[in-house]
């Protein structure tokens, strides 16, 4: 929740644009989806030329967004749950 979120989508756009088998045309784009309860989505759009390009394609974006968010300092955030255990006594 604390990453800007130009600077997130920035960077999305920048990793999808590197991997080689995405198309230059229509530039690579990313949005933000939605606000979750731990996290924030946002969703990385992008053309490939082959259809049996868009595993390969996938896989080099979402590693590289891994990737590129560790060299940057994101973090990417966890579901959080506080449990409170009263006991009563009789």
């Amino acid at each position: 929740h604390s990453a800007e979120p130009d600077q997130v989508k920035r960077s999305l756009e920048e990793v999808a644009r590197s991997v080689a088998v995405v198309m230059p045309e229509p530039a690579p784009r990313a949005i933000l989806k939605e606000f979750g309860e731990s996290a924030i989505q946002y969703e990385v759009i992008f053309w490939v030329a082959r259809e049996e390009d868009i595993t390969t394609a996938a896989d080099c974006v979402r590693t590289g967004i891994w990737h590129e968010a560790r060299r940057v300092g994101f973090r990417m955030p966890f579901p959080r749950r506080h449990i409170r255990i009263e006991r009563h006594r009789p």
